[in-house]
């Protein structure tokens, strides 16, 4: 696995494991509320620290058992983020809250609890630095599997 790839999804646990341990949602599709911020359109906005900085995320059920995950590492605009919008362009939110990195995925928990694979290159975006120092740190995932399948 590409080197961006796994930076990617160690974003994305510590952003999961973060949701899971706040309470925002669990693993389990059936607990959600029907009309739960992780259900609107907004989604849910959280913030945690991680890999030794301050992440703000977004968690949006997109229906299916999935929820879209978008997260920012060290955002020096806190535009009142909404970073649910910026779903699958990492270097947008990047851009967006002059990041220092960004990363996007999906977490699966119908057929089972996983990151979703992802081969493209805008889910992730950061410089070189940080990319090495994330890539550097090991995070375990609290429940699910940081691989598997990615639905089209």
């Amino acid at each position: 696995m590409a080197k961006r790839e796994e930076v990617r999804r160690k974003i994305l646990t510590a952003s999961i494991n973060a949701a899971l341990s706040q309470g925002l949602f669990t693993l389990n599709e059936d607990d959600d509320q029907p009309h739960s911020m992780l259900q609107s359109s907004d989604g849910i906005d959280y913030d945690f620290i991680a890999f030794g900085y301050h992440c703000a995320a977004n968690a949006r059920g997109i229906g299916w058992g999935e929820i879209s995950l978008t997260v920012v590492i060290e955002p020096k605009s806190k535009s009142q983020y909404s970073l649910g919008g910026y779903m699958g362009s990492a270097a947008r939110a990047l851009r967006t809250y002059h990041a220092v990195a960004a990363a996007c995925g999906w977490l699966e928990r119908r057929t089972s609890k996983y990151i979703q694979d992802s081969d493209s290159s805008y889910m992730y975006s950061g410089n070189k630095e940080i990319t090495d120092k994330i890539h550097s740190v090991d995070i375990l995932p609290d429940g699910f599997k940081t691989s598997g399948k990615f639905f089209r």
